[in-house]
């Protein structure tokens, strides 16, 4: 498979480096070393951040037969912001979620009805954190400041405020719902909202896929009843939200289902906390003690580096690009060293203790030759302290340690069909010798 290179204006194949890309980095070696090291901390970023580890942890779990869990701390950051959110809002008067312990009371406690609710209110206030967490992420941020108003909020859930003039700029109205029907509910509330006056026709919504379409279509039915019934100054104002509305999707109902079953399972198990705990800081640095990575430095990500370097690309944006497509060629390895929840998402250089290994595949090794000449990329590398070899030896290593594991699983098994022979062989001798008895008992 090919690819247009807007660089040279040529088509390269999908796994080569564009021409002009390998005459920079036969000028500049150095930068294969800075683009490790970038691509190193990218790839910790993502694994700490994000749920990355927890497929390394799956991997595991199939070789060696354990049950290990890792928790991203971007998510368990979102779902604390989603129980205080909870304790701040919903359950203000009552106090059932003011900590993980009366949280796990309330739900044993519960009736089928009451679960229905915080199903509910579960959808919705994960569906709002999102909208805040995405919107603190931006620039826009610097001068606008996003909130989700607790109590009273008619007809919206969030709003963006002027941080110098202090006016609100923006409402939000934010939904979430597990399948169609809720979807048409959403739509309908939207609808009505506008009606009323609450939702400005030219606010926002934020909602799962396919909210925009729901909403669009209710719009215009509503419309249509307006005019068969005269009202024209309705259908001027729901024709007006029709155009000005402005819609972000996030999410599906699969997505919404998920977070509510993960946070449900907290409330149950006594972790519905409303600020991280030094128990959680713990938990985190047990489960980094058992899992390790080797991580890939592939062609893309040694393109992309340079594509920062000259400017073509912002550094958030390499640093996103790289970092995923390291963590593409993760390989479960050796020991991982403690892992906070405390790390500022997106700045470099941030994760400390945590031992990666750098390895470098047979495709970028080709590519690589023929810049800097057989070996030489790997004593650069080697020259800064990355051992090209490490991945491999985790390979080797996992291997032998599956090996190992279905030869004892073998064992065990041969020795459990042992054991029920010899059982088996016992229980026939038991009852000839009591067979024995009785017959001498007769005599």
């Amino acid at each position: 498979m090919v690819r247009y290179c807007e660089k040279c204006r040529d088509f390269h194949e999908a796994n080569d480096m564009c021409p002009k890309y390998k005459e920079q980095l036969k000028q500049h070696p150095e930068w294969l070393a800075e683009a490790a090291d970038f691509a190193n901390v990218a790839a910790q970023q993502q694994l700490v951040a994000t749920q990355a580890l927890n497929n390394v942890c799956q991997a595991v779990n199939k070789v060696a037969n354990t049950n290990l869990a890792f928790e991203g701390s971007q998510q368990a950051a979102r779902d604390i912001q989603v129980f205080a959110k909870l304790n701040s809002d919903s359950f203000r008067l009552s106090g059932q979620f003011a900590n993980a312990q009366t949280a796990k009371q309330t739900l044993e406690q519960s009736s089928e009805g009451f679960q229905r609710y915080l199903r509910g209110r579960l959808n919705g206030t994960g569906q709002e954190v999102d909208w805040l967490r995405s919107q603190q992420g931006k620039f826009s941020s610097l001068i606008k400041k996003a909130s989700l108003p607790d109590g009273n909020t008619v007809g919206y859930d969030g709003e963006v405020i002027h941080r110098l003039s202090g006016k609100t700029v923006e409402k939000v109205t934010v939904k979430a719902a597990e399948a169609k029907t809720g979807l048409a509910t959403n739509a309908s509330d939207i609808v009505e909202a506008i009606k009323k006056g609450t939702l400005n026709p030219k606010d926002t919504v934020f909602g799962i896929e396919g909210i925009k379409e729901k909403t669009l279509s209710s719009l215009q039915k509503e419309i249509d009843v307006a005019l068969k019934n005269g009202d024209k100054t309705l259908a001027s104002k729901l024709e007006a939200a029709k155009e000005g509305l402005k819609f972000t999707e996030k999410g599906n109902f699969d997505s919404v289902k998920e977070s509510t079953k993960r946070l449900t399972d907290k409330i149950a198990k006594g972790q519905a906390n409303t600020t991280i705990t030094p128990d959680m800081v713990a938990s985190k640095a047990a489960q980094g003690a058992v899992i390790g990575a080797a991580i890939s430095l592939t062609i893309s990500g040694i393109t992309n580096f340079i594509k920062y370097k000259n400017g073509e690309i912002t550094r958030d944006e390499a640093f996103r690009d790289v970092g995923e497509d390291a963590v593409k060629g993760l390989i479960t390895g050796a020991a991982m060293g403690a892992i906070t929840l405390f790390l500022p998402v997106g700045a470099i250089g941030f994760v400390a203790g945590v031992a990666i290994g750098m390895y470098i595949g047979e495709v970028a090794g080709n590519v690589l030759d023929e810049v800097f000449g057989k070996g030489a990329y790997e004593q650069i590398l080697n020259a800064c302290g990355y051992v090209a070899g490490t991945a491999k030896n985790v390979v080797e290593m996992l291997g032998e340690f599956s090996e190992s594991i279905r030869s004892i699983d073998k064992s065990n098994r041969q020795s459990h069909a042992a054991l029920r022979r010899i059982e088996k062989k016992e229980l026939s001798n038991k009852k000839a010798i009591s067979d024995l008895n009785n017959i001498l008992e007769d005599l």
